[in-house]
């Protein structure tokens, strides 16, 4: 079994949440550039995630 998801707060107002909400309600998925690599990120609502 896996352990609990990991979590990142962000203010509500700020871009990262902002870019967030947006691909949330796309379906698109979110682009993470680290400097390091580029990571895609699959965004839904928790509340929308089949138990």
């Amino acid at each position: 079994m896996a352990g609990d998801p990991k979590k990142i707060r962000l203010p509500p107002e700020s871009d990262p949440a902002h870019l967030l909400q947006d691909a949330t309600r796309s379906g698109e998925l979110l682009v993470v550039d680290t400097g390091e690599a580029l990571n895609s990120v699959s965004v839904d609502m928790l509340d929308n995630i089949p138990t």
